[in-house]
């Protein structure tokens, strides 16, 4: 988000993709435990309140 800030300007940024695929299951009572779904999305939403902090005009994050 800071390399296209600084390759574009200051232009409102979208995340419209930001998804991705682990081997999960559902445990005999049906739960899922997804702690590797939960790090990836965790590290993501720190970066981009990082970008922001920054200056990024970041407008939308959409997980999928």
């Amino acid at each position: 988000m800071l390399r296209v800030r600084e390759d574009y300007g200051d232009i409102p940024l979208y995340i419209t993709e930001n998804g991705a695929a682990f081997c999960d299951y559902a445990d005999p009572a049906g739960v899922v435990r997804d702690p590797e779904h939960i790090d990836y999305l965790r590290n993501h939403f720190t970066a981009a309140h990082a970008a922001i902090a920054q200056g990024v005009n970041l407008r939308g994050y959409f997980v999928w």
